[in-house]
C-alpha cells in the first residue's frame, strides 16, 4: 500500500512540474480592482495573447497567474512549438519526436494542465 501512496506521490509531483501558478495580491486602496502592469483585468478568466498564460481576477482584486511551464524532453526534437496566437491552456500543447533508449522513434504530444486547478 505504501508503494502505491509512493508511485501516486512521485507522479503528481512530475504532472505539476509541467506549468506554473503564482498569486498576486490585491492592490491597497483598490479593493475589488484587478490591475496589472497598468492594465485592469475584466472579473474572472483573462487570456493574455503572446505570453500563454492566463490570469484570473479574483472579486477581492487579487490575480492568480497560471502558466504552461518549461519542458525538458531528452532526445527530442520539437515538431510542433507553442503556439502563442491560442489561448491558454491550447497554447502550451507541443509534439516532440523523441528517440529512445532501445533506439526506437516516438511521437510525444506533452498536454497543458487543466484549466481552474488553482482557482
Amino acid at each position: 500500500m505504501k508503494c502505491i501512496a509512493s508511485v501516486a506521490l512521485i507522479l503528481a509531483l512530475a504532472v505539476s512540474c509541467q506549468g506554473y501558478s503564482f498569486f498576486i495580491p490585491a492592490k491597497i486602496g483598490m479593493p475589488g480592482v484587478c490591475m496589472y502592469n497598468g492594465i485592469m483585468l475584466k472579473r474572472g478568466d483573462n487570456n493574455v495573447m503572446n505570453s500563454c498564460q492566463n490570469m484570473r481576477c479574483n472579486e477581492d482584486g487579487s490575480i492568480v497567474v497560471q502558466g504552461c511551464g518549461h519542458y525538458d524532453m531528452r532526445d527530442c526534437k520539437v515538431l510542433d512549438p507553442m503556439n502563442l496566437h491560442k489561448p491558454y491552456p491550447d497554447c502550451c500543447r507541443m509534439n516532440f519526436l523523441c528517440t529512445m533508449a532501445n533506439g526506437e522513434v516516438v511521437n510525444r504530444e506533452i498536454q497543458p494542465l487543466e484549466t481552474g486547478i488553482y482557482a
